[in-house]
């Protein structure tokens, strides 16, 4: 693989970037081309939206509610959807692109969160409902690689 260093750029990143010169690769776990801009080792945590109905007590989703939210938007104005990705905006502006081989998952920075700071960490939306809720949990139990990639 040919990489070139790219030194002057429009984009918002604050580090210099690496994008391959060759034609558009896929991706390891990707299901179409995607160019990587950048590539850090990192953590993704999860969240989700809960569902009434599927908690025992009104405290167990009261609990699981101020976690997560319900019904809120992002900072995009979006619903959170399965691909929204929250992060730092300092480091990723809503709109980046982000890929991660280990869980083949794309998904789009739509959101921020108190919790998330710096480069090397992003939260992902997992869905609704206790399903959502253990893939949330599970997350965040082993290191990933954020492959930042143009849109």
């Amino acid at each position: 693989m040919i990489f070139g260093i790219v030194f002057s750029s429009t984009r918002a990143y604050t580090a210099q970037y690496v994008q391959p010169l060759a034609n558009k690769e896929l991706l390891p776990g990707a299901k179409e081309p995607l160019i990587s801009i950048k590539q850090i080792k990192g953590i993704a945590t999860g969240y989700f939206g809960p569902k009434k109905g599927e908690y025992r007590t009104k405290q167990q989703y009261l609990k699981a509610t101020a976690m997560n939210g319900e019904g809120k938007k992002t900072k995009s104005g979006t619903t959170p959807h399965i691909g929204t990705i929250a992060a730092d905006n300092r480091f990723y502006p809503l709109g980046t692109k982000i890929f991660i081989p280990e869980l083949k998952f794309l998904g789009t920075v739509e959101d921020t969160g108190s919790g998330i700071k710096g480069p090397r960490h992003i939260d992902i939306f997992c869905g609704h409902g206790k399903n959502a809720e253990k893939v949330a949990r599970d997350l965040g139990k082993k290191p990933i690689t954020l492959v930042i990639v143009e849109s």
